[in-house]
């Protein structure tokens, strides 16, 4: 749902007029109608700030203030669930944490409430750890990922994935943190995540979705680029929103 209320606010800025902005308001609103708040959706809080930006240079304030304010109740209600999060697609992985982070960095640009802030500090960590300092190029501070058998791949070698490009969200991340809890060696890691993720592209431009890590998966042998290329290229979109 935030991808697509994204699609119309970008035609919107692109082509002007206020069509493709109230499609993308509409979203938005569709979403927290349907109970979306309990719901950390990947992308949800900066695009609803963006929109709201875009709502008030075209004067509609009201509308934007009821977005913001959903937002603020999204990240109050998720503050009050501590580590008690929802499951989603599965009970508890990365591509929750970062989104979760997300919220609450823009409920406290929103706010400047100090319960925000603390939140994030408190959470940062729960984020970093799916990643770590190993000395590889794919692997240094890329979030673990799980072959699920649905999502991507061909060769079905179940094995862990490195780096997958949903760890790009963990970069995108570091690089909104509030401003004291945004460092060098937040920075670096934001940056070492996104070129990271350039493994999964060849000179010739063809590309895998997935570098399954591990030797051998089930007696079989592995470390090795999957034929499918499907939607890797969410890491590229990721890091030019990151880097406008």
């Amino acid at each position: 749902m935030p991808w697509l209320a994204r699609f119309f606010h970008d035609r919107h800025r692109a082509r002007g007029g206020t069509d493709d902005l109230d499609r993308a308001a509409r979203i938005l609103e569709r979403g927290y109608a349907l109970g979306g708040a309990l719901h950390l959706s990947i992308g949800l809080s900066p695009a609803v700030l963006d929109v709201c930006d875009s709502l008030d240079a075209t004067g509609q304030t009201d509308r934007a203030d009821s977005l913001r304010d959903q937002l603020v109740d999204s990240a109050r209600q998720f503050v009050r669930l501590g580590r008690q999060l929802p499951a989603h697609e599965v009970n508890y992985e990365q591509s929750i944490v970062a989104p979760l982070v997300d919220l609450l960095t823009d409920a406290h640009t929103v706010t400047g409430d100090p319960v925000f802030h603390d939140a994030v500090a408190e959470r940062l960590p729960w984020l970093l750890a799916f990643g770590g300092p190993q000395p590889h190029a794919r692997l240094h501070g890329v979030a673990i990922r799980h072959w699920d058998g649905f999502w991507f791949g061909a060769d079905r070698l179940w094995g862990d994935v490195f780096p997958h490009y949903w760890s790009a969200l963990t970069a995108v991340t570091l690089l909104r943190l509030p401003a004291d809890l945004r460092t060098d060696h937040t920075d670096r890691l934001a940056e070492a995540i996104l070129r990271a993720n350039m493994a999964n592209y060849r000179e010739d431009g063809s590309a895998t979705c997935a570098f399954v890590m591990p030797s051998t998966v089930d007696g079989r042998a592995a470390h090795t680029a999957d034929p499918l290329a499907n939607d890797q290229d969410w890491h590229l979109y990721l890091w030019t929103q990151a880097r406008p």
